[in-house]
């Protein structure tokens, strides 16, 4: 999987989970993985980690969590 191709993606779908960039891409959880951390991407607070966003997708409020639509960070 190339990182070009994940931010694609994102682009794409803003938010997402390890699951679905997985099966996106035909590749495992730990690949998945891999690749977020070389592009610093942003997990969730709440929902237990479950979703992911590049840092210039999301807006921050004023004690630096971040949201989009009903997913809180």
């Amino acid at each position: 999987m190339k990182t070009s191709a994940l931010k694609e993606r994102f682009k794409e779908f803003k938010v997402l989970t390890l699951d679905q960039v997985s099966k996106m891409h035909e590749c495992s959880i730990r690949t998945v993985q891999r690749q977020f951390a070389t592009l610093e991407v942003l997990r969730s607070y709440n929902h237990n980690s479950r979703y992911y966003t590049l840092p210039d997708i999301p807006k921050f409020n004023i004690y630096g969590i971040w949201g989009y639509q009903d997913v809180k960070k």
